[in-house]
């Protein structure tokens, strides 16, 4: 996949970090992004760093959003209802639901 974003926290706003930074020197420094972004064809992947030491009670993956055909959305929307996964949010365009794993599925067939 291709990076598309490094980003870490400046106060409440996201401060875009250099295409060409180096995790070496950022290890070393403590100037390391605390959001990923990584990209490939229709697919990314938001990455976010859960911080040094950090103790992982829940699963480290908890959300996934794809986009998809309005055929694909209809037919996964029909799967999701027949083994009765909890549904978040559903409307026209997409629906949230959760799997037995406990992770949150964002499926839409709009254009991000």
């Amino acid at each position: 996949m291709d990076v598309v974003t490094r980003a870490r926290r400046s106060g409440s706003d996201w401060q875009i970090m250099p295409h060409d930074f180096d995790w070496i020197d950022g290890l070393r420094t403590g100037y390391y992004p605390e959001l990923v972004i990584l990209r490939n064809g229709p697919i990314s992947l938001f990455l976010i760093n859960a911080g040094r030491g950090s103790v992982m009670n829940e699963p480290r993956l908890a959300h996934i959003g794809l986009r998809v055909s309005s055929k694909t959305l209809a037919a996964l929307r029909g799967i999701v209802l027949i083994r009765s996964f909890p549904v978040v949010e559903d409307n026209v365009h997409g629906f949230r639901f959760r799997d037995p794993y406990g992770i949150t599925w964002h499926l839409t067939d709009i254009d991000a």
